[in-house]
């Protein structure tokens, strides 16, 4: 399939927001899956597919007939406990059809359902795509107890040319690496029995020295200490295809790599411009915002824990435009930082420095928590380019001067 695509982006977002919320609106656990493919029709003329997957409820055959319908809810009993589907399959299947397209769904109740559609490919110029170039026949093993998380990565892994094998059984883990004669990319994705950190310790004895490892791991779990002797690049879950890429770059590119400890960047006497400073200690994650503020025009410098976020802005705080701040870092973490910065400002009577807490933790308290800090503002992980704008232009008004 190609990488890039012609065509109208707001109405495929609102066709797959409707069936995906209509999917997690019906499924309780389980999984919900959304595939995306490219098939020719008997003419030769290229289609794409979207096919988006639950193990919810699911519907008896007499709900199937009349389920594009305007107003059409199911069942009665379906709808008291789960609510209708209401205008938004009508409106989904109106708008397939505007875009040359045609949907369906198959159906089996207690088993769940999938709506698939699809609409004329147009594809667009492409350009040839150096981490392709990187990645091509590289090999890379995935392990993980998530079959459609398993299927996901790897499809992502495929388009940039590397050969993919999976292994679901844990103990097998050990004799799937001790078939390659060269050490794989190693994917450890969540779920997977222990935290983080013990899976390592129980793979240490069984990986290559220098093996690069991608830890996938959710927020609840800490990220895993990098052991001696690995190249570990660890990224929270929910994945973002942007993040991806920078954590292979950072793990194929032959870039020196620091000791730990050792500052991303060697802290400044003084600033040279007006920059934002993004507190982060997540190095993949370092990589995805400086990416996304140069597209911007901004000056970036990146402390990688809180203490070097304060020393920064102790340093030169006239130059400091805005504090992206993240809330969970070593040594000193985001609240603390602030606090110690808000004091430092009415020690000096400075004018207060916008700080925008960057945060997967989106409860009441963890706001509040961060509003006595200092806080100004809260935007969420995994970071989405337009909130991180909007939220920039806001404090900056509209860019970098």
């Amino acid at each position: 399939m190609p990488r890039r695509i012609r065509g109208d982006p707001t109405r495929l977002k609102q066709i797959l927001m409707n069936l995906l919320s209509n999917a997690l609106k019906f499924t309780e656990q389980g999984h919900v899956v959304l595939e995306v493919s490219c098939r020719k029709t008997e003419s030769g003329d290229p289609r794409l597919v979207f096919c988006i997957s639950d193990s919810g409820i699911g519907m008896r055959q007499e709900v199937l007939a009349q389920l594009f319908e305007s107003f059409s809810q199911g069942d009665s009993s379906t709808t008291r406990r789960y609510g209708g589907s209401g205008l938004g399959l009508a409106i989904s299947k109106e708008l397939v059809e505007m875009m040359q397209g045609h949907i369906e769904v198959q159906s089996t109740p207690g088993r769940g359902s999938r709506f698939c559609f699809e609409i004329p490919l147009h594809a667009a110029l492409d350009v040839e795509d150096p981490l392709a170039l990187l990645l091509a026949g590289r090999p890379a093993l995935l392990a993980s107890q998530d079959a459609p998380g398993l299927e996901a990565v790897s499809h992502l892994l495929r388009r940039w040319g590397m050969r993919t094998e999976r292994c679901q059984t844990p103990e097998r883990l050990p004799d799937y690496l001790s078939d390659y004669t060269a050490p794989p990319l190693l994917v450890l994705l969540a779920p997977w029995p222990g935290t983080p950190t013990d899976w390592l310790e129980r793979l240490r004895p069984h990986l290559e020295p220098g093996q690069r490892v991608l830890m996938l791991y959710p927020p609840i779990h800490e990220q895993p200490p990098i052991p001696p002797g690995l190249r570990l690049v660890s990224l929270p879950l929910p994945l973002q295809s942007s993040s991806l890429r920078a954590a292979l770059q950072m793990l194929y590119q032959d870039m020196p790599e620091q000791p730990s400890g050792t500052p991303s960047e060697a802290l400044p006497a003084t600033l040279q411009e007006p920059c934002i400073l993004v507190a982060e200690d997540n190095p993949v994650n370092q990589m995805v915002v400086r990416g996304l503020l140069k597209k911007r025009g901004y000056t970036v410098q990146l402390a990688d824990n809180g203490r070097q976020a304060v020393d920064i802005y102790r340093r030169d705080p006239a130059a400091v435009q805005l504090i992206l701040m993240d809330c969970e870092m070593p040594e000193v973490d985001g609240f603390e930082a602030s606090r110690q910065i808000r004091n430092l400002e009415l020690e000096r009577q400075l004018p207060a420095v916008p700080i925008v807490a960057v945060t997967a933790h989106v409860l009441a308290e963890h706001r509040q928590q961060g509003l006595a800090s200092g806080m100004n503002e809260f935007i969420g992980k995994p970071l989405e380019s337009q909130q991180l704008y909007a939220c920039l232009d806001s404090y900056l008004q509209g860019g970098a001067s």
